[in-house]
């Protein structure tokens, strides 16, 4: 299960991955857009600058999901 520890708290985080202990954002990419979008997965690096890998995952999978839903 994705998890982003914070000090003593542990936070579930949907589309969080590591990948060579580097933080990524990865979601799936809906069957019906696979031929569109020319892609089967998401995947985007997490930067340390760009705020807490948290916020950052929930900020992108609420971006895509309204993506996937718009199409």
């Amino acid at each position: 299960m994705p998890a982003v520890k914070i000090g003593s708290i542990t936070i579930i985080v949907n589309g969080y991955t590591l990948n060579n202990n580097v933080p990524y954002f990865q979601k799936a990419v809906p069957a019906a857009l696979k031929l569109r979008m020319g892609k089967s997965n998401i995947k985007i690096r997490l930067w340390t600058r760009e705020g807490n890998f948290a916020v950052q995952c929930h900020g992108l999978n609420d971006r895509y999901e309204a993506l996937f839903r718009a199409v």
